[in-house]
């Protein structure tokens, strides 16, 4: 059951259907299903990001045993899908509402129209999300593992707007996947000592669900802790 959940809240986001729902829906709602995205993708990277919480979070990865790493990995993998997910709906807001459009080939300045992919064609041919994982793999030069595999870029674009959410994209999205792997590879050949252990959630976050109703309140011990290091 677990496996099945999994399997779903990684494919669901790419979903012919859904997706289709999401892109014909009023544009408040549209923008409402983003902003979604936009705390699950920042609950899902701030480990990663945030230099204490990396820090703790390889500790445990490369400290665990076979399941333990299994499972950081199968969260790494929802971390790639929910952030492309992000991405993916809002250049398809930007095509939608024809800020953007999409080309099956870079097209020339005197043919622009041709090539040019709809916003159905780019549903069902989960373009854009071919497009950033193109971008990812388009990351690590070194391998060139989009050469390697003969990967080629599947969609191309001609606004300057999409230029900068790709950059976004890889900036804030890749970096923290390629900085987090590479962390873990080097604590690896490195065995650190443990650090300070802090949740992996935001502060904020945490605050939120003390305050829950029916949440566990922390020990007079653990409010001490909490005092003492108000930067964790």
């Amino acid at each position: 059951m677990v496996a099945c959940g999994y399997l779903l809240a990684l494919i669901a986001p790419f979903s012919p259907g859904l997706q289709t729902q999401e892109v014909g829906s009023p544009l408040f709602v549209h923008l409402l299903i983003i902003i979604v995205l936009i705390g699950v993708t920042f609950l899902l990277l701030f480990p990663l990001i945030e230099p204490k919480r990396r820090a703790w979070l390889v500790w445990c990865v490369t400290q665990g045993g076979l399941k333990v790493k299994s499972l950081y990995a199968l969260g790494f993998a929802l971390i790639v899908s929910a952030s492309i997910a992000l991405w993916d709906q809002m250049l398809l807001l930007l095509a939608k509402h024809d800020v953007a459009r999409f080309y099956q080939m870079l097209p020339k300045a005197s043919a622009a129209l041709v090539g040019r992919v709809s916003v159905t064609d780019l549903i069902h041919g989960n373009d854009i999300f071919l497009l950033l994982v193109w971008q990812l793999g388009d990351m690590v030069p070194t391998l060139k593992v989009n050469d390697t595999i003969g990967f080629e870029q599947p969609l191309f674009y001609t606004s300057s707007l999409v230029g900068w959410l790709v950059l976004a994209f890889k900036v804030i999205v890749g970096f923290a996947l390629i900085g987090g792997i590479l962390a873990i590879v080097k604590a690896e050949r490195a065995k650190p000592d443990q650090p300070p252990k802090v949740s992996l959630l935001p502060h904020t976050v945490q605050r939120i669900l003390h305050l829950w109703p029916g949440a566990r309140r922390p020990r007079p011990d653990q409010q001490a802790t909490e005092t003492a290091q108000p930067g964790a």
